[in-house]
Order: structure tokens, then sequence, then C-alpha cells
């Protein structure tokens, strides 16, 4: 109630319901959960209409075959995805950080197309909660993260590595929570 009276009904209408529970449960330990859910609920919603983060992994958005053809490309370089459910049905969203190829993704890539394909893995996720919650007939917003250090070592300490790690922890926190 209170994130639409300060927001406006539209703007919540218009959100995800899984989105809007991942933010009100989030920030519910917070001194002021009221006030940082609101603060950070906006915060997003500016975020994902800045990004592009609402269209990025629809259906006619994925006419985009260069996109898609360099996404599987950078997916072998940086191995992460879906990789099964947990014992309650949750998507198990594994990060393999050790098994990244640094140097050719940091010479290929540049940030902000990280950072892109990184958001259109959650969003796909995001869909894919959406399936198995219309599947199962209950609401599935949360996942299991796990970061797999396999093949990690002092080569990944570097800032090639940690810029973006702490970019995408940065929209793994504040986009979603």
């Amino acid at each position: 109630a209170a994130l639409k009276e300060a927001l406006g009904e539209e703007v919540i209408a218009a959100a995800d319901a899984s989105m809007v529970t991942r933010f009100i449960r989030g920030y519910s330990r917070e001194k002021e959960p009221i006030k940082e859910t609101i603060e950070r609920f906006k915060a997003c919603v500016a975020w994902r209409t800045e990004f592009g983060a609402d269209t990025m992994a629809d259906p006619a958005a994925e006419d985009d075959a260069e996109f898609l053809a360099e996404l599987d490309v950078f997916r072998q370089k940086w191995p992460t995805g879906v990789f099964g459910r947990g014992k309650q049905g949750r998507p198990i969203y594994i990060e393999q950080v050790g098994l990244i190829e640094r140097s050719e993704v940091f010479e290929k890539y540049p940030m902000e197309k990280i950072e892109k394909f990184h958001v259109y893995q959650l969003e796909k996720l995001n869909q894919f909660k959406a399936r198995l919650s219309e599947q199962y007939g209950q609401r599935f917003y949360k996942n299991i993260v796990v970061v797999d250090l396999t093949g990690f070592g002092t080569k990944h300490m570097g800032s090639k590595l940690r810029t973006p790690m702490k970019a995408m922890l940065h929209i793994d926190q504040h986009f979603y929570p």
C-alpha cells in the first residue's frame, strides 16, 4: 500500500508482481523498511527504463540475431546460466567465475556489453520463474545463486575481473533483490 501511494497505482500495476514481492521482502529487515523499499523500487524503475531492461528479453527483441549470436559466444567464454532446480523448485543460477576466459572476454567486449549480457540472462531467469509460477500455480520469485570457484586463482584477482564482477553485483543487489 505504501509503495502504491508513493509511486502511484500505474507504476506498481505495470511492474511484475514478483518484482514487487522481491523488493518488499528484500528490504523488510532494513532499519526503515518502507522508506528503503520505496527508494530502491523507485531507483529500479528508473534504471530499468534507462537500461531498457523491460524489453530486453521480449520475444520481439530477440529478433536481434547478432546479439544472440554474440551472447552464445560470450557464454562460452564466461560460463553462467540456469542449471537445474533446487528442492523447493527454485532455479539454480550458476556463475563459473574460475572458468572465465578473462583475456578474450575483456579484449572483445566492452563493459556495457558485459552488463547487457548479464541483464539479459537475469531477465530470462525472471521469465523462467514466471513460467514456473504459471505451471505450478504458486509464485516462484526466488532463485539460488551458486558462485563456482573451480579454477579460481590469483590470476582472477586483478581489476580486469573485479571491476565487471562489482558492476554485476551492484545490478543484482540493487535491481534484482
